[in-house]
């Protein structure tokens, strides 16, 4: 949660560091200013060094020609016979002397002056502007930590989903660097490697063209007699050493190469062999060349000479030409796969270089969201709302279902005038449904075409024909204040009228004491005193039925076209 004077406080470290942004301008130049009157100074003290050096040289030198025994004589000075001797080597010394005398003044007067007068306000002028320009840095930083802090406890899902966007363009920033370093060494070393095969490969021409030297020297000693044949069977010999120590440089070159090839391949990463599968498919063979070299049945047939050695040298020449074959196959094989790690560390440059792009990208966007961020805090601030996390927003449940809750039973009004009035008695009214509820009371029912006299009873579900109705346990009424009924029409009532409706009523009386057994505690209870309540009612409308007819409160009855009698159902007891 952001403090009341967050704002206020971040406002005016901004306000007070655009009050400063020249400072690092004007601190560049003081700085510069600075240095060039250090630099005057140097040069005034290196100046003054050098008159002071050269005044006692002079003064030094002026003393010796004077007074010595050999410097002082010009006889034994021939360097000075055509330069007026040692009195014009003195003339010249003092001349020098007065000249650096009279310069030394000025020089400790320009020392003094840059140390006392020009250094001191400018030394005060950087320290002063590097004082603001560090009251600017830190002011920068605390207004950033500010900020890092407000957007870290008021983050947005787009804010997360680019910090971990540039987390991931870092990582892969620092794997494609990483990698495309390790595959430029793997690249050299392949090189390496192509050029140990063509060093090889040298080796063996070598070799062939000693051996193609012996076979002439062979022939020409089968043609030369004497002196003449001795000195061929001897250079023969010296080529036959010659091509064997070429073969064996050639061998062992190649191993070498195989050798760096392997160790080269070792050096690529798995990482980037799982990520570019295609490329890293052709890297990794290595092709070990097995040279044949001049074996011992050559060297028996070589020592025995004639047809034999001839022989022997053939088959020499025809081992070199096969190890050339070998060896220019391995130095074709090591030279593409020098093409293609060159290739994929190009890619992973490429691959680098766009996810600097990326990264760069995200990081401005980055920006511009914790711009917002701050900007819908400000406004929450200013509105005087509270600082605090983002709610959960909250998932709307649907309504729950109604539930059967017992209904107060209170008195109604009494129903308009009809074409006939008739003593309506209370009764339960329930819906037309296929399970029966709990009904609030509602209004009397409106007038109809004829009036009927209506006997207490269960309302019953329209149904196709109609049946006895059981009863049905509903829970009971309150009891409610009866309010005074106003006169109506005049309408006689027999005696035997009221009697069956009494009995109807004591009836309906002994239902409600039966389901109230069937019931809860309180249920029942509710259902007694309904019974005590619905004679009282009864035996008032024996009263007053000479004078007025008496439309008690009832449960409207929903106007049904004919009655069904409905099956006795259970109902859930209160809570």
């Amino acid at each position: 949660m952001l403090e009341p004077d967050f704002f206020s406080r971040y406002d005016q470290l901004a306000k007070f560091a655009e009050s400063l942004s020249g400072v690092a301008t004007q601190l560049t130049t003081a700085t510069n200013s600075l240095q060039q009157t250090q630099s005057q100074l140097a040069q005034q003290q290196a100046a003054l060094a050098h008159n002071v050096k050269e005044t006692k040289i002079n003064v030094d030198r002026i003393k010796c020609v004077s007074s010595h025994w050999f410097y002082g004589n010009t006889a034994l000075q021939p360097q000075l016979w055509l330069r007026g001797g040692t009195k014009g080597k003195i003339s010249r010394a003092e001349a020098k002397l007065a000249k650096f005398e009279e310069e030394r003044p000025g020089l400790e007067a320009g020392i003094a002056q840059l140390q006392s007068v020009t250094l001191p306000p400018l030394q005060s002028e950087v320290n002063r502007l590097q004082a603001l320009s560090n009251d600017k840095a830190g002011a920068d930083n605390e207004r950033a930590a500010m900020r890092e802090r407000a957007v870290k406890s008021h983050p947005s899902p787009r804010l997360q989903y680019l910090n971990s966007t540039a987390e991931e363009w870092k990582v892969m920033l620092a794997f494609e660097q990483a990698n495309s370093s390790i595959l430029k060494e793997v690249g050299k070393l392949c090189h390496q490697a192509h050029d140990k095969y063509n060093r090889a490969l040298q080796d063996l021409q070598q070799a062939n063209n000693a051996n193609q030297a012996a076979i002439r020297e062979h022939r020409r000693e089968q043609r030369e007699e004497g002196q003449d044949a001795q000195l061929a069977a001897q250079r023969e010999a010296m080529d036959q050493q010659r091509r064997d120590r070429m073969m064996e440089q050639a061998a062992r070159d190649a191993d070498q190469a195989a050798g760096i090839l392997t160790n080269a391949f070792a050096m690529v990463p798995a990482a980037v062999r799982q990520r570019y599968p295609a490329q890293c498919a052709q890297i990794g063979h290595v092709q070990v060349p097995l040279l044949s070299q001049t074996d011992f049945g050559n060297k028996m047939m070589e020592f025995f000479g004639g047809g034999a050695e001839l022989f022997a040298e053939f088959n020499s020449g025809n081992k070199i030409r096969r190890n050339m074959a070998i060896v220019n196959q391995c130095k074709s094989v090591a030279h593409s796969q020098e093409q293609t790690v060159r290739a994929l560390e190009a890619q992973l440059l490429r691959d680098a270089d766009e996810a600097r792009r990326q990264l760069q990208l995200t990081t401005q966007h980055l920006e511009a969201e914790k711009d917002q961020i701050m900007a819908a805090l400000r406004n929450a601030m200013m509105q005087g709302f509270p600082q605090a996390a983002p709610a959960v927003p909250m998932t709307m449940m649907p309504a729950a279902p109604p539930m059967a809750m017992a209904a107060a039973y209170t008195p109604q009004m009494a129903a308009p005038p009809m074409a006939m009035a008739e003593v309506y008695t209370p009764q339960l009214a329930a819906p037309p449904m296929a399970m029966a509820e709990v009904y609030t009371p509602q209004m009397a029912a409106p007038p109809m075409a004829t009036a009927e006299v209506y006997t207490p009873q269960m309302a019953a579900l329209p149904m196709a024909t109609a049946e006895a109705y059981p009863p049905m346990v509903m829970p009971a009424p309150q009891v409610a204040a009866m309010m005074p009924v106003p006169p109506m029409a005049q309408a006689p009532i027999g005696a035997a009228q009221v009697q069956q409706d009494m009995a109807m009523q004591q009836e309906v009386a002994m239902m409600g004491q039966m389901m109230g057994q069937m019931a809860t505690v309180q249920i029942g209870a509710m259902a007694q005193m309904s019974a005590m309540v619905q004679p009282q009612m009864a035996q008032q409308a024996m009263e007053q039925g000479q004078t007025a007819a008496k439309v008690p409160p009832q449960m409207a009855a929903l106007p049904v076209a004919t009655a069904e009698a409905h099956p006795p159902m259970m109902m859930p007891a209160p809570p």
